[in-house]
């Protein structure tokens, strides 16, 4: 259908073009007239009307299509680009750009085997020639240039060619022979081509169908031979299908002319492989057999499989990764022992088959045993052997650190020092080593898993100043508490008829000397007999340590049948009891023992080194046990406890005839607090302020009673203003109505003032004149 150039739009286009020229006059002369020439050529069309749809012009695409001389049309639907209909005897087609002072042509290609695209041309001469020897539709991508703005636009066009030319090619039928003899046929009849694509199709062919012959035939069911080629994968005689779509190209050949048709042979899959390459199978792979075994030294840590489908629709997968047919799978991690993969195959339908691959990858050699293990500093005793298990070595005290080098026996074996891992024949960093015995675990781990653990104990002797016991005991009766070298106070009871005993001890450090009831020892023996009386008999063991110098002491109180003591200390295992004068063991009170306070609690034991609250009243004793008075600081914070012993708390307290405040916890305040709504600023020695305070660049003035002053303040000789927070207010200030001025120390001034180049007045009550 002719589609003719509306008239309108013509004198648009001439308007515009003219305004171009009055306001830019940027075009040369040669672009005038060209774009004249253009536009009579388009007024020329409109009257001839005999072009199909509207060409690259009319669309301001920027190019043509031409063939023979004439022009070919191109039609926009939608966003689509296409010819109109090509007469099939046209063999050339040529693409130029629409005016050659505006336009270039970048490039023009084609995907179509069809077509051949020869781009020629320079600068913006430029054009291009696509030679067609099939008349299938194709598809062609041309690019142009618009040289005013440098813009490239792209079009995909689609060239159709005439079906009134497609009746030299028509056939009656595609006939495809297969079965015995080839006796069976199957036929698709011309027409029923698909719409979109063009292609003939068959589907569904049973898996029993493994070779076609493919023919086409006229309408008396003869085939045509002159001028057809008939090929699948590039063979051209019996066809062998696989499962999935075959493709068969059907070329015909007419007065000169090609054209292709495609015959799409769909045939149910197959769930099998064709091979299994990457690895060497037993038994060889048979795509009926689906168990196979491999076998790989220890040195061999993956493994890569290559299965082929029998048919290309088929899916593969290797332990569940999808892989394309023919190609390689994932690398495969492999332990030692034994590796299953398997090899899955599923046809579109959904049938599936297993192939299981079993990798037995051999095991390396391995020990969790050490091939040697040393100790800087430290020889080991007795000498390293791998079934021994456990060593002891000693050092001097200067030795606070060792080093631990373990060897495994094999490399695959891993190490661990006390936890941590170290490399095979590494060395550890430094093991701090306390005084006394220490335990150094070396654990060796083989490749399966199995561990062996070597255990040293490295003994530091201890050093000169050292003044406690390794071991504390009795020869009858038991210590209590149980034993420990930091524990001081012990109880031991016997019955009635144990007299006497003996203390066994030994000191950490062996040159120490013991005293026992002032009798001196070696450091590791036993005392004399102690004569014992019913009741309580407390033993002194003093330590002095190889320095000569440094002492400790530890008690014992042997309690021979029942307490029989009056107003004294008795100790009771780790804690103390007291008796009264009438040999009462005191429970629950207050005790005056040389003139100190202490307090035993319900159990009856001495309460030692803390708060303790009694009559609702907080009370601090010392280590010792006494009652604590004073000021006393504990976790960062003072108390003040009075005379009687008592936590001063809520309120003011004077001190030294110094006032401090205490919170409702005790805890002694400091910084500016608020109290029955005046302000007080506390020292950090706790002490009331009275005067002037500098605080966070202010002066602050607080009266004899500690409040924090406001309002106008006079000293007896300087007047000051501190405004509702309290600061000294400083420079012009308008008060009640009146301006003042305050120099930087805050003193109100009088008289003159001369500032920032001005003279000022001030009054003698400071008032601005």
């Amino acid at each position: 259908m002719i589609k003719p150039l509306r008239e309108g739009r013509n004198i648009v286009k001439k308007r515009k073009f003219i305004l171009a020229i009055n306001k830019k006059m940027k075009m040369n002369f040669k672009r005038v007239i060209s774009q004249l020439l253009i536009f009579a050529l388009m007024i020329t069309t409109v009257q001839i009307g005999n072009i199909k749809g509207a060409n690259a012009i009319d669309l301001d695409l920027g190019f043509t299509a031409s063939s023979n001389g004439n022009n070919i049309a191109i039609n926009k639907i939608d966003s689509n680009y296409q010819t109109d209909e090509i007469d099939m005897s046209v063999s050339t087609i040529n693409i130029k750009s629409s005016g050659t002072s505006y336009y270039k042509i970048e490039e023009v290609t084609s995907s179509s085997s069809g077509v051949t695209v020869i781009n020629s041309g320079s600068g913006s001469n430029t054009s291009a020639k696509i030679v067609i020897t099939q008349y299938n539709d194709f598809y062609a991508t041309i690019k142009v240039k618009d040289l005013g703005t440098n813009e490239i636009k792209s079009y995909n066009v689609k060239f159709k060619f005439s079906e009134d030319n497609s009746d030299a090619f028509k056939f009656d039928t595609i006939d495809v022979a297969c079965g015995t003899g080839y006796s069976t046929h199957i036929g698709v009849d011309y027409k029923d081509s698909d719409p979109d694509t063009g292609d003939y199709a068959l589907s569904n062919l049973p898996d029993n169908i493994d070779n076609v012959k493919v023919s086409i035939l006229d309408a008396n069911a003869k085939p045509i031979t002159s001028g057809v080629q008939i090929t699948m994968n590039g063979s051209s005689s019996n066809f062998k299908l696989v499962g999935g779509d075959n493709k068969v190209i059907i070329k015909r050949t007419v007065n000169g002319h090609t054209k292709v048709f495609n015959l799409i042979l769909s045939k149910k899959g197959s769930a099998t492989l064709k091979s299994l390459t990457g690895v060497t199978l037993s038994p060889s792979f048979n795509s009926d057999t689906t168990e196979y075994t491999v076998n790989v030294p220890t040195t061999q840590t993956t493994v890569t499989l290559n299965p082929t489908a029998t048919d290309n629709s088929s899916t593969i997968k290797v332990n569940g990764v999808i892989v394309r047919s023919g190609t390689n799978s994932q690398a495969i991690s492999l332990k030692e022992g034994r590796n299953n993969i398997v090899v899955k195959v599923t046809t579109p339908d959904g049938q599936a088959s297993a192939y299981n691959v079993e990798v037995n990858r051999a095991e390396a050699p391995r020990s969790s045993c050490l091939k040697s293990l040393t100790i800087n500093s430290a020889p080991l005793a007795p000498g390293f052997n791998k079934d021994t298990y456990e060593y002891t070595s000693s050092v001097d005290n200067k030795v606070t650190a060792v080093t631990v080098t373990p060897t495994a026996e094999f490399a695959t074996s891993t190490l661990k020092v006390n936890g941590k891992s170290v490399a095979n024949g590494g060395t550890t960093g430094f093991i701090s080593l306390d005084e006394g015995s220490n335990d150094i675990d070396i654990q060796v781990t083989d490749v399966k898993g199995d561990t062996t653990d070597y255990k040293v104990t490295v003994t530091r002797r201890y050093g000169k100043d050292n003044v406690r016991l390794g071991s504390l005991k009795t020869t009858e009766g038991t210590l209590s508490p149980k034993f420990d070298p930091e524990t001081y106070l012990y109880t031991v009871k016997v019955d009635r008829a144990v007299s006497k005993l003996k203390i066994v001890f030994a000191a950490q450090n062996d040159k120490a000397v013991v005293k026992v009831e002032d009798k001196e020892y070696a450091s590791a023996q036993q005392s004399d007999y102690i004569d014992l009386k019913i009741g309580a008999n407390l033993v002194n063991i003093n330590v002095v340590a190889e320095d000569k110098k440094t002492t400790t002491n530890y008690k014992v109180s042997i309690i021979r049948d029942k307490v029989e003591a009056v107003n004294e200390w008795v100790l009771a295992g780790d804690a103390w009891t007291f008796y009264d004068a009438t040999g009462t063991q005191v429970k629950n009170r207050w005790v005056k023992y040389d003139n100190n306070w202490y307090f035993v609690n319900v159990s009856g034991y001495r309460e030692e080194n803390g708060w303790i609250l009694e009559s609702n009243k907080w009370y601090y004793l010392n280590p010792d046990g006494t009652m604590k008075t004073g000021w006393y600081k504990g976790n960062g914070y003072w108390y003040y406890l009075q005379g009687d012993g008592s936590m001063k708390s809520s309120g003011w307290g004077q001190y030294d005839k110094e006032w401090y405040m205490l919170n409702e916890n005790g805890m002694m305040q400091t910084g500016w607090i608020l109290r029955d709504g005046y302000y007080y600023y506390l020292q950090d020695s706790g002490v009331m302020k009275k005067g002037w305070q500098y605080y966070d660049k202010n002066w602050y003035y607080l009266n004899d009673d500690g409040t924090m002053r406001r309002g106008w303040l006079y000293t007896g000789k300087e007047f000051y203003y501190l405004d509702y927070s309290g600061y000294a207010k400083m420079g012009w200030q308008y008060i009640d109505g009146i301006w003042y001025y305050f120099d930087y120390s805050g003193k109100m001034k009088t008289g003159n003032l001369f500032l920032d180049g001005k003279w000022y007045y001030l009054n003698s009550d400071g008032s601005l004149q």
